[in-house]
């Protein structure tokens, strides 16, 4: 992986979702063909795609609707990636069939429509990254460790293009996280998310963070990272919650490459050399 190498990458910044499984799969497809008509190496979705973020109203239950790895579902994703012959970064709500615990999981599906194997610090291989670090933020309503068991740590996953690393949304404000990736010699981090318009304290926005953190990220590791945010209102029973956009990517030095608006579904592309 020392040889040059360019690598284009689309981000695709979703809208709202709704509570129907298939037309959400749908829809993420059509973005999916969408983004494929300029032939990236990697086309990436924002958290839990297949769902709305139902952990904003605890008393919506969603179970029903978490995935096997080996579902019909994520079967047709992996066969869209092999029809484009592109990577396809793949954030959904999973549920393990022999534990039944469910996890909010990434998944890298290859060209040929197979799964990439990643490898955790350990040696161990992985098929997937899990959300490590699950949010509790009692201003927002939200505790994710009571829809979620959190990842078993951080992989890097291998291509020809890049060795890439996968985070999810709260992983991004721990710095460990992206130290043990940069350390495995990861050159492009995705990191999906559903960050709401919420004030975490008086003199600064989540919105207005969001950029300086991934950055910051960029800059202290000196690799590529990718941030890709919903957009727009999105209701779960009767809550409604704002998410305020702006994907991003960002070079090795802390430069905005490209980013997206605030509040609308968008696609979003970069060359990376």
């Amino acid at each position: 992986l020392s040889q040059a190498r360019i690598v284009e990458i689309a981000l695709i910044q979703r809208g709202p979702a709704g509570s129907d499984l298939d037309e959400n799969l749908r829809e993420n497809l059509r973005l999916i063909d969408e983004a494929g008509e300029r032939s990236p190496d990697f086309i990436c979705l924002n958290e839990l795609s297949t769902t709305p973020y139902f952990p904003r109203n605890p008393k919506v239950d969603y179970t029903s609707h978490a995935l096997p790895l080996d579902s019909k579902a994520i079967q047709t994703v992996c066969k869209r990636a092999q029809h484009l012959r592109c990577y396809i970064v793949y954030p959904f709500y999973e549920i393990l069939s022999d534990s039944g615990e469910t996890l909010n999981s990434v998944i890298l599906i290859s060209p040929e429509g197979s799964l990439v194997q990643g490898h955790l610090p350990d040696g161990r291989e992985t098929g997937r990254f899990s959300k490590t670090h699950l949010a509790s933020t009692p201003k927002t309503n939200v505790d994710e460790h009571d829809f979620f068991s959190p990842g078993e740590g951080f992989p890097v996953f291998d291509t020809p293009k890049a060795r890439v690393g996968l985070l999810v949304c709260y992983d991004r404000r721990f710095p460990e996280g992206w130290r043990t990736l940069a350390l495995q010699g990861a050159e492009i981090i995705f990191m999906v998310a559903d960050v709401p318009d919420w004030i975490p304290s008086p003199t600064a926005t989540a919105e207005e963070m969001f950029h300086i953190e991934l950055r910051t990220r960029a800059l202290e590791n000196l690799f590529f990272v990718a941030g890709c945010n919903k957009a727009g209102i999105e209701h779960i029973g009767d809550v409604e919650t704002r998410f305020f956009g702006r994907s991003c990517i960002i070079d090795p030095y802390g430069g905005l490459l490209a980013e997206a608006p605030s509040d609308e579904p968008t696609i979003l592309y970069a060359t990376l050399d």
